[in-house]
């Protein structure tokens, strides 16, 4: 746990100089992590260390981009995707087996380019929709409220994202996510996908 909180921390330091090459590795450690994505080596049963993961996979993440309409503070805010199951996975070296795990394929996180925070918007076990809302409100120089930040990000017309069904989870009490499928965790469910 311990190399990976360094490594994680070595790759945050990296993004101030912001490429593809890090929003991809960010990509890698968390579908690892959320073990959306499992790898054997050849010569043994072990599974690899997360830093030889990263290594030694490639895939390309995309940006999804929205002509129409960007709310002022969202600017400095970019939305990324991969599809585990439409998107290719390149494995390397000694890595033999892929397995992809989940119900959904598709992983989204928004990364603040100042920052350098990134927060897990779909797919993932853990959804940060509600630290997006609160950073913010908290760094928006006008007084704004929830309600009005989920309004105009809806307005941004992103197919893939329900801001609004993200808040109603939030305000909902118990949280039930099965209600809200803009909630569902993708390693929710069966093997959907595997390559050898």
């Amino acid at each position: 746990m311990k190399k990976i909180i360094i490594f994680l921390m070595i790759l945050g330091y990296g993004l101030k100089s912001y490429s593809q090459e890090k929003v991809d590795n960010i990509f890698k450690i968390l579908l690892i992590l959320d073990n959306a994505i499992t790898f054997k080596t050849k010569d043994s049963n072990e599974n690899p260390d997360i830093q030889s993961l990263v290594m030694n996979i490639d895939l390309k993440v995309k940006e999804i981009e929205n002509s129409l309409f960007k709310p002022i503070f969202f600017y400095n805010y970019k939305i990324y995707k991969f599809d585990v199951i439409n998107d290719s996975i390149i494995v390397k070296n000694n890595l033999s087996t892929l397995s992809i795990f989940g119900e959904c394929s598709e992983y989204i996180i928004i990364l603040n380019k100042e920052s350098q925070r990134y927060y897990r918007i779909k797919g993932f076990k853990q959804n940060d929709f509600s630290h997006l809302l609160n950073d913010i409100i908290l760094h928006y120089d006008e007084k704004i409220s929830e309600r009005e930040v989920v309004k105009k990000l809806n307005l941004m017309e992103i197919k893939e994202l329900d801001f609004n069904c993200m808040y109603q989870y939030l305000k909902d009490s118990p949280k039930n996510r099965w209600k809200y499928p803009c909630i569902s965790i993708c390693t929710d469910g069966k093997p959907s996908h595997l390559n050898k």
